[in-house]
């Protein structure tokens, strides 16, 4: 998660679960863009039991051959269409992300794949009541900001 979390909010903390980033945050970016956009609107939050991992099914593949799983799919309350397909090049930056919270390597069809998830992520959830935005510049990470109110005279 904190990988996950540092890729595409650039605050590397998985205490708040999923961070979701508000679409327009992830489409701003240069395709395969995976330096963090700061700071980052949040859309929603997704704890982590909400989340499994697991092997994609490979049928009569998996039955006859000894394979090596190189794929694993990170998916969402049991949805097939909330799934990440993780790579070897998607885990290679979402590892590097976690270990060094800095830069990491350009992947131009990996960022896709990430904007696709989020963004089908976004989609499903509802967005949260507050506006929040994840700042990595700051020591508590997630920020929770208060809109001025202006009343009617």
């Amino acid at each position: 998660m904190r990988g996950l979390n540092f890729l595409v909010t650039g605050f590397a903390s998985s205490s708040e679960g999923l961070i979701v980033p508000d679409p327009a945050c992830l489409f701003a970016r240069d395709p395969g863009a995976f330096r963090p956009a700061r700071p980052s609107l949040v859309h929603s939050l997704l704890l982590i039991d909400r989340l499994t991992v697991s092997v994609p099914d490979r049928g009569l593949v998996r039955e006859l051959l000894d394979v090596d799983d190189i794929d694993v799919e990170l998916v969402v309350d049991g949805l097939s269409n909330l799934a990440l397909r993780i790579g070897p090049r998607m885990y290679e930056a979402i590892r590097e992300a976690a270990e060094f919270s800095g830069p990491v390597g350009q992947g131009v069809a990996e960022m896709n794949d990430l904007r696709g998830f989020y963004g089908r992520l976004a989609d499903w959830f509802a967005a949260e009541d507050s506006l929040r935005v994840a700042d990595p510049e700051s020591h508590r990470g997630l920020v929770r900001i208060t809109l001025p109110h202006f009343a009617e005279r």
